[in-house]
């Protein structure tokens, strides 16, 4: 499942990649639109592979939440990675009663998982664990990627296109 995921992630990052220098290229008219769309697609790309766990974090306002004030959520945590064999990813609370949480990175070395104020009131010890590992399967399967990366996309082909 994890190669499969990455080798879907690395398809849609090249498709992408090939719809941004063909669109340059019928947009300019000339070999310089495709110079364009390939600076625009490695930007692109580059930013969704490194910085979308950053952006995704930013624009929700979460904040990383110390061990201190959260010790339940971090010995689920670190129990259910020790389980599914990965990296204990880093742990960001999102300042909103919305019940809800997921996870961003690249990888597992890189991950991080965000929770709502509103879940951790809202769900049992259990209900949140549950949830806690639905996303730490996102992170072991390294599915977390293909989101942000179809997102900032989105985001260069609307400020591209406006």
């Amino acid at each position: 499942m994890q190669g499969t995921n990455q080798l879907r992630t690395a398809a849609l990052l090249g498709l992408l990649s090939g719809l941004l220098v063909l669109g340059s290229y019928y947009l300019i008219g000339n070999e310089q639109g495709l110079y364009i769309g390939l600076a625009l697609a490695t930007f692109s790309s580059f930013s969704s592979w490194y910085y979308s766990d950053t952006a995704a974090l930013m624009a929700y306002r979460a904040r990383p939440i110390a061990r201190s004030e959260a010790p339940e959520i971090y010995d689920m945590v670190a129990s259910l990675s020790a389980k599914a064999e990965i990296p204990v990813p880093k742990i960001f609370v999102v300042p909103t009663q919305s019940p809800n949480a997921f996870a961003t990175g690249r990888d597992p070395e890189h991950a991080t998982i965000a929770v709502t104020e509103g879940i951790i009131k809202l769900l049992s010890r259990e209900e949140l664990e549950g949830v806690l590992a639905h996303e730490l399967t996102h992170i072991r399967n390294r599915d977390t990627l293909t989101h942000p990366t179809i997102g900032g996309f989105n985001f260069t082909k609307s400020g591209w296109l406006n």
